[in-house]
């Protein structure tokens, strides 16, 4: 049984990296990778990138890497750090905070969402080296318009809806930080904007690096996703014979059943169809292979359990009555 499940984590690892799966996302160049003109300087402004703006008054940046063509700033080695690109060889770069400054990055979405429909968003970020302080706040607007912003050179005073999780520091500056969420579309967005929406006040603020002397917090970013709920559940739940959730619809309990023994549920997220994460490290308890989830807080509705399997995310819908 193990190396069966083994093996469909190698497949669905390959799925998730394949063009199979990325013709879900409603973004193109996503990694940054295609860029204007023909080779491309090594680091400039964001416009560089093809679909990619500045929908701010700021100026946030791009960076990429050719071996034996760039010997100025990199992604590699660039004026704010060191850091290797999480996919490909390319990836913006933004003041998260810099008092008072902020800097945002735009793309605009290839198709028009379904008003009602539930879609989930993910990217990932990074830490530049020299910074002395780190935030937890960063987050995506999905929008209709984004002419209003562009001669701020403070916060964009909207509510994202996709926020990382507060009280989680987006301090590392060698391994890429996931935030992702899901939202429920209007049916009007066009856009995409990624960075801090918060002003200094409302922004966490952590002094991460003491000795570091740049007094800002500088994130790189990588391999945005903007997908319908159903293709990520849909690929997900591919292994229905080794998880099962059940009973649902439910009004007090219901049991994640595996059929082999892994202990994978130390923590598991159940999110509202509007990406509220209802409730965090849920409350549950363990019998042979199930794990009984306690969901009697939760008013009526459709939800999304979010739990980890064989280092996967696994996203499984059930209903509260």
């Amino acid at each position: 049984m193990s190396s069966f499940i083994s093996m469909l984590s190698i497949i669905l690892f390959t799925m998730l990296h394949s063009p199979t799966f990325g013709q879900f996302n409603l973004l193109l160049n996503s990694s940054f990778e295609d860029t204007l003109g023909g080779s491309p300087p090594c680091y400039g402004d964001i416009g560089i990138a093809k679909h990619w703006f500045n929908p701010h008054g700021a100026t946030p940046d791009f960076y990429t890497f050719y071996p034996g063509y760039c010997s100025g700033p990199t992604s590699i080695n660039n004026p704010n750090g060191f850091q290797i690109a999480r996919s490909g060889s390319a990836y913006a770069g933004i003041y998260g905070y810099l008092n008072p400054t902020r800097e945002y990055i735009a793309n605009t979405l290839t198709d028009s969402l379904v008003p009602g429909s539930c879609y989930f968003v993910e990217f990932y970020v990074a830490l530049a080296n020299p910074c002395k302080y780190s935030i937890d706040n960063l987050g995506a607007y999905i929008t209709d318009d984004t002419s209003g912003f562009k001669n701020f050179l403070h916060n964009i005073s909207v509510v994202p809806q996709i926020i990382n999780q507060p009280g989680v520091m987006l301090s590392d500056t060698m391994n890429w930080q996931k935030i992702y969420g899901t939202f429920i579309a209007q049916g009007t967005e066009k856009f995409i904007i990624i960075g801090n929406f918060f002003n200094d006040s409302m922004t966490t603020v952590d002094t991460t690096f003491p000795m570091n002397s740049w007094l800002a917090a500088y994130y790189y970013v990588d391999d945005v996703l903007i997908t319908p709920c159903d293709s990520i559940t849909t690929i997900f739940d591919q292994p229905i014979n080794l998880i099962l959730i059940y009973p649902t619809p439910s009004a007090t309990e219901i049991i994640v059943s595996l059929k082999d023994n892994s202990d994978v549920f130390n923590e598991i997220n159940i999110f509202d169809m509007n990406g509220i994460n209802c409730i965090s490290r849920t409350p549950m308890r363990k019998f042979n292979n199930n794990t009984i989830i306690d969901i009697s807080s939760l008013v009526k509705g459709l939800y999304l359990l979010h739990f980890t399997y064989n280092e996967k995310f696994i996203l499984k819908k059930f209903v509260k009555f």
